[in-house]
């Protein structure tokens, strides 16, 4: 009986490692105070921190970047439907973060987002935080186009429609919506396709009123 043996060929020799250069990107705190330079946006949506008028880095918060970490937590019971206090009492027990890659400026800036959100509440209870962010954007960008402002939000272009429909002039309250006529719209002259989109002064109003409940004057 002849036995046959097989040869394990020698394993191939792995390719050298490449070092891969990573791009150079700014921090996100940095890319967040660069971000809004609009006069409107600097009298709606930059106030120093009313919590902490002693600290020495004196920095400006957006509302825009408030409702952008209040995504963060959609998952916090209530935030979904505006009641935010037990998002609150959370972001409370997380004043030193075991995460260090979370900056406490971000926990500083979702509870001042969930505080907004348990304060409209009782402003109207059917009002989102998603249709607030698109009146801020709105508002600092008079004239923008909805597929600008979808890209803006990082939304489809029927969400912005949707908006504009809750929003706008036409917005029936017997469909759930907010009935307020907080924005108008103009037929872009370069192309009457597109309808361009402002904040009317009750839309205006209204941003105010919040900003007021969050930042008051000292």
């Amino acid at each position: 009986m002849v036995s046959t043996f097989t040869i394990a060929s020698a394993p191939k020799p792995r390719p050298p490692l490449t070092t891969r250069t990573r791009p150079h990107v700014e921090p996100r705190e940095n890319q967040r105070e660069t971000s809004h330079t609009h006069s409107l946006a600097h009298r709606l949506c930059q106030r120093r921190w009313s919590q902490r008028p002693t600290d020495p880095d004196q920095r400006f918060v957006s509302l825009d970047i408030c409702l952008s970490e209040l995504s963060v937590y959609a998952h916090v019971a209530g935030c979904k439907t505006i009641d935010a206090s037990q998002g609150l009492t959370l972001l409370d027990r997380r004043r030193q973060p075991q995460n260090h890659h979370t900056p406490p400026v971000s926990i500083h800036h979702s509870r001042n987002a969930l505080a907004a959100c348990q304060f409209l509440a009782t402003v109207h209870p059917q009002f989102r935080w998603s249709q607030w962010r698109f009146l801020v954007i709105v508002a600092e960008n008079p004239g923008l186009t909805q597929s600008e402002v979808a890209k803006r939000l990082d939304v489809t272009l029927a969400a912005v429609s949707r908006a504009v429909d809750t929003l706008g002039p036409k917005g029936r309250k017997d469909r759930g919506n907010v009935g307020r006529k907080f924005v108008r719209t103009e037929r872009d002259p370069d192309d009457e396709r597109n309808l361009m989109l402002f904040i009317t002064p009750s839309g205006l109003s209204f941003l105010e009123q919040i900003e007021n409940h969050l930042w008051p004057e000292q």
